[in-house]
């Protein structure tokens, strides 16, 4: 395919509109946000944020999913052995055991939504002095994206092979 004029202008343009201006307005409208209490409380809460998710999301992945998964095989266990037993003392103490483990199941399964949801809480504390000048920020963004797919839709129907001698 050959690279025309026209096809360059618009990779640069595409470019230009879906990384430059938004880095850009995110830089002038928070590279400078002032020494407030909430904006050096939004600098180091943002972040604090960010690597909060991620730090629990890797002790889910190593802990919380593998509790879960052992608490889960021994409750069908405990359950396929209870549809078995003929003994009331043993199908006693198998109920309270399943009792137990549906308690501990129920508990790590609500881990995650509750922990999320706090942290969306802190997030809106957060951010609910920042909303405003994120909202236009983040218009102010979407109308970039729109400029850079219009140059990008341009730039995939400028075709010209390259052994076309003539433009037509």
């Amino acid at each position: 395919m050959k690279w025309t004029k026209k096809k360059i202008v618009y990779n640069v343009l595409q470019l230009v509109f879906y990384g430059v201006v938004p880095l850009a307005l995110v830089f002038l409208t928070y590279g400078s946000i002032g020494h407030t209490a909430q904006a050096v409380g939004f600098k180091i809460a943002a972040p604090g944020i960010i690597l909060t998710v991620i730090v629990f999301l890797c002790f889910k992945k190593l802990f919380i999913s593998k509790k879960l998964a052992d608490a889960h095989e021994r409750l069908n266990a405990h359950r396929a052995s209870l549809e078995v037993k003929t003994d009331v003392c043993e199908i006693s103490n198998i109920e309270k055991v399943i009792k137990n483990l549906g308690t501990t199941e129920v508990l790590l399964n609500s881990v995650v939504p509750i922990l999320l949801t706090v942290l969306g809480i802190v997030t809106c504390k957060v951010l609910e002095s920042q909303l405003l000048r994120l909202s236009g920020t983040l218009g102010f963004i979407l109308l970039s994206l729109i400029f850079g797919t219009v140059f990008a839709v341009l730039d995939a129907r400028e075709v010209k092979s390259k052994y076309m001698g003539v433009n037509q």
